[in-house]
């Protein structure tokens, strides 16, 4: 009965153990599986916060393009003030859109913009282009500047040159008299 009683305790001791050990395998099994799902989603926490940290960049390079944008417009603006003072006081005449007094240049009738090209097109080119120029106390424009933000073609700045030149303008105006005008046309390109 002895051997019997010690034969039954070894097969208990032998299952309990074998028990344990799958016990153990699974909480290994598990410890992996719940490892790699963390793993997982700190990998995806981390994407979703560099996709964060991309888009907040990205928002504060177009925040600092359009301060720059706009300073430069102040600047260009001021630039062309002075510029007018100075030539009125040399004798050239030529006023500055919003100064006292003086009622600017607009564009009158219909106007026809110029289109991407095919070549602009296959290139996606996103540009704004500024022409700086005279509105002539008789309506004619005269380019003096032209500046480019961004990609453009030749064909692109020609084609805009071109379609200004056959606008109509209305002169600026200085006490009922017309007067040349410093005007600045802006033209968004987005061949995509």
């Amino acid at each position: 009965m002895r051997a019997q009683l010690e034969r039954f305790e070894e097969e208990d001791f032998l299952r309990v153990q074998k028990l344990v050990e799958r016990a153990q395998e699974n909480v290994q099994r598990l410890n992996k599986e719940q490892i790699q799902r963390l793993r997982e989603n700190v990998d995806r926490l981390g994407e979703r916060r560099t996709r964060e940290v991309d888009t907040d960049v990205r928002n504060a390079q177009m925040r600092v393009l359009e301060l720059s944008r706009q300073l430069q417009d102040r600047s260009q603006r001021q630039s062309i003030r002075d510029r007018s003072i100075r030539d009125r006081e040399g004798g050239n005449g030529v006023y500055a859109d919003g100064e006292p007094g003086v009622i600017p240049a607009r564009i009158v009738g219909r106007r026809e913009e110029p289109q991407c090209t095919d070549q602009a097109r296959l290139d996606e080119v996103e540009s704004t282009i500024s022409i700086q120029g005279v509105v002539r106390g008789d309506g004619d424009f005269e380019v003096q500047r032209i500046m480019v933000d961004g990609d453009t073609s030749d064909e692109i700045l020609g084609e805009t040159v071109a379609s200004i030149r056959n606008w109509d303008f209305e002169p600026g105006t200085r006490d009922g008299e017309p007067v040349d005008v410093f005007h600045t046309i802006e033209m968004d390109f987005d061949c995509n």
